[in-house]
């Protein structure tokens, strides 16, 4: 059954569905000689917070606006943002953290080029127990004081799960200096804590469902309370010279990546498929883990808390980001 919070986020988000569908039926969908390109690539980042473009996909939802999309699946979203300034891939989705790193100190694999991101749509935002800190089974470390001086891995240096750990920390009065983050991949996280490599671990859905249903990992703490509830997530870019240039296409991919976005929020059935059929995962798994919210749009009230997380534990220093906005990088089409 559906809680007060649950039905309200329905409720808003089958509104928001039912005008964009009435948007579109009058105005009989995008004409072939609107788009400027009719093929693009599209980087996918292989998260669930990726349902909405997977739902977009495998509905037709693009089809329909005569676009055909190539989506290419990536487990870095780095690669994706230097294939967006080589021009191999048109769009590409990810974490925020990285958005602004590469267009604030330009991108670390192309000698500091700027890539001149622009946001153009949100893809999810942290809901409960979607981003977890874990620890092994029959751990001693059972409380968040117990983190204190302890080693707790993330995935990646300077990215968001280091921002949603050390906001969990320092909401918990412990300083952050006092941590240790070794690199572990997310399916390694199991293996690790069996040969004692940390003593707590940064887990997105669905290795949360997934090391608890094989009794590898329990839930510490939800990432989803205090400073971070309802923190900004992941969502979709594109370069400004290719918004510029095709105008179009971008109105016709983003119809549709909305109403996938709609679908991904309220129709669980269709997440489930969706998740089952890119990222692989078992039924059971997709069926049972706890997903994010799936915005239409960009809120840069929202989108600016992860600028300033960034200040606030360093990984934008210096005095010229202290009044960088996020608006400088969100598409207006």
């Amino acid at each position: 059954m559906l809680n007060q919070q649950a039905r309200a986020r329905w409720a808003t988000a089958m509104a928001s569905g039912m005008l964009l569908a009435g948007c579109t039926s009058a105005s009989g969908g995008t004409a072939v000689g609107q788009l400027e390109q009719t093929t693009i690539t599209v980087d996918a980042f292989e998260a669930i917070d990726t349902a909405g473009l997977f739902i977009a996909q495998q509905d037709g939802l693009f089809a329909a606006q005569g676009l055909t999309v190539n989506l290419r699946l990536q487990t870095a979203v780095q690669q994706q943002i230097d294939d967006l300034a080589k021009g191999t891939a048109d769009i590409g989705s990810g974490d925020y953290v990285t958005f602004v790193e590469n267009q604030t100190g330009g991108d670390p694999d192309l000698g500091g080029k700027n890539p001149d991101l622009r946001i153009i749509a949100e893809s999810s935002f942290l809901q409960p127990n979607v981003l977890d800190v874990v620890v092994p089974p029959r751990s001693r470390t059972n409380s968040v004081a117990a983190l204190r001086g302890k080693s707790i891995s993330v995935l990646a240096p300077r990215n968001i799960g280091d921002i949603l750990v050390d906001s969990l920390l320092v909401d918990h009065s412990i300083p952050v200096g006092q941590e240790n983050y070794p690199l572990v991949p997310f399916p390694e996280i199991g293996t690790a804590f069996a040969a004692h490599k940390m003593d707590a671990a940064f887990a997105p859905e669905p290795f949360v469902t997934t090391l608890e249903e094989l009794g590898g990992a329990q839930e510490l703490a939800d990432l989803d309370q205090g400073s971070t509830t309802d923190f900004p997530i992941q969502g979709m870019v594109t370069t400004q010279s290719w918004a510029q240039q095709h105008p179009g296409t971008l109105r016709a991919f983003l119809r549709a990546y909305n109403e996938g976005q709609s679908l991904a929020e309220t129709d669980r059935a269709k997440v489930s498929k969706a998740l089952e059929t890119f990222l692989h995962l078992p039924a059971k798994v997709a069926s049972l883990m706890a997903l994010p919210a799936f915005p239409q749009g960009t809120d840069p009230i929202r989108l600016q808390r992860t600028v300033s997380a960034m200040i606030r534990f360093g990984i934008l220093t210096g005095t010229q980001f202290r009044d960088f906005n996020i608006t400088s990088m969100l598409y207006r089409g």
